[in-house]
């Protein structure tokens, strides 16, 4: 199959035409400088808890944080997300009333 494309009078390039487009079409290639570690805090103090809709992820209090973005820095991850604890009720709920 591949030696019929091969032997093509024309063959089509319209997708190399230009850089912008080649560009568009590249494989995509991740690095350690496109991660976003995503750390789930909680207030007060004590041991990480898990988050129940998440295995495996665990919820940080401030003093927590501080060792997991320490991890995420050796690791070479520069940015980090973080998501507070949602008090039950609350989801939805905006604290500003916007126009």
């Amino acid at each position: 199959m591949a030696d019929a494309n091969q032997n093509l009078p024309r063959r089509p390039r319209r997708l190399r035409r230009d850089a912008a487009t080649r560009a568009l079409l590249q494989e995509t290639r991740v690095t350690v400088d496109d991660l976003i570690w995503p750390l789930f805090v909680k207030d007060g103090e004590g041991d990480a808890e898990p988050v129940p809709s998440m295995p495996g992820v665990l919820r940080h209090t401030i003093a927590g944080l501080v060792d997991e973005c320490r991890e995420a820095s050796e690791a070479g991850i520069k940015a980090v997300a973080l998501f507070p604890v949602t008090p039950r009720g609350a989801e939805g709920r905006s604290r500003h009333r916007g126009a």
